[in-house]
């Protein structure tokens, strides 16, 4: 991506240089809203607390933080693998949240 001048509200425009040749403009709000929905999905999935005891720490309900947090289960890793990382992806297979397998 470039530079790619500025919309009438005076935002910074970008432009895919590849052959897409897509243009767009990055909202750093929801970018900001991401990043701590991703932060909040992995301090759970990581940690030992349950979805319930999640939700009742945000003070909301179960389904809010499960509709959250859908899109992060849909990440796909890298399929380039670095041979000098020790650790470069983590997969899990089979494991059971909540009686449902992942």
């Amino acid at each position: 991506m470039k530079k790619n001048g500025y919309t009438q509200a005076g935002t910074q425009r970008w432009r895919c240089t590849q052959g897409c040749r897509v243009s767009l403009v990055r909202n750093s709000q929801q970018a900001g809203k991401n990043a701590a929905t991703f932060r909040l999905f992995y301090t759970w999935i990581t940690g030992g607390d349950s979805l319930n005891s999640l939700a009742q720490q945000h003070n909301t309900t179960r389904q809010t933080p499960h509709a959250r947090m859908k899109w992060c289960w849909l990440i796909q890793p890298d399929v380039e693998i670095d041979h000098h990382r020790v650790y470069d992806q983590l997969f899990i297979d089979g494991t059971y949240l909540n009686k449902q397998c992942l």
